[in-house]
């Protein structure tokens, strides 16, 4: 049976988070993967708030200006 990963890919292309070997992963579904990537955006989204909350003068935000990613799903060979 296949299991299936995440990742996220920046627009400069770097991958920066790959979770296939983690506590976590690999998952028996790609619904499961898909999920659990669309998690981690919404937490990198949070995070990136709370520093601009917590100093606006050093983490300036503008909406669309964070860069989540994309996530990708694969499967674990």
């Amino acid at each position: 049976m296949a299991k299936w990963g995440w990742r996220i890919i920046f627009d400069d292309e770097n991958e920066n988070f790959d979770y296939t070997d983690s506590n976590e992963g690999p998952y028996d579904t790609e619904e499961e993967a898909a999920e659990m990537g669309a998690y981690a955006q919404s937490c990198m989204r949070t995070g990136a708030e709370m520093f601009h909350l917590s100093n606006p003068g050093d983490y300036p935000m503008n909406g669309d200006e964070i860069d989540t990613g994309e996530v990708e799903t694969f499967e674990v060979e």
